[in-house]
């Protein structure tokens, strides 16, 4: 029996470079992504696809655009605060919406 070979070609995607979702710095370097950036999500449990549909991802640069990240997404998590089905940056998100106010305070303290 003798075989049919054929040629193929595959193209691959790639990244090459990260972009900051607050502030859109670029980095690619990829040790300075792995150490000074970071990766996270939000997502909740609400019914039927809506909770599929929740999950959006996040790159960032800095503890400052991580701070302004949440800010901004914890707002629209608000409604799941009391089942406790609604997680941001791996935190239940009454947890993170606690952390920003205690830093708020601190802030106002100093």
């Amino acid at each position: 029996m003798s075989s049919i070979n054929k040629k193929k070609t595959v193209e691959q995607e790639v990244t090459v470079a990260w972009q900051c979702d607050v502030c859109n710095a670029q980095t690619a370097d990829k040790e300075c992504y792995k150490q000074e950036w970071h990766h996270f999500n939000k997502h909740h449990q609400g019914w039927g696809n809506d909770s599929i549909d929740s999950y959006e991802y996040y790159d960032v640069c800095s503890v400052d655009c991580f701070v302004r990240q949440l800010q901004e997404s914890i707002p629209g998590l608000a409604e799941y605060y009391a089942g406790n089905d609604a997680k941001i940056a791996e935190m239940p998100v009454l947890f993170a919406q606690k952390l920003l106010d205690r830093l708020q305070e601190k802030q106002r303290e100093s």
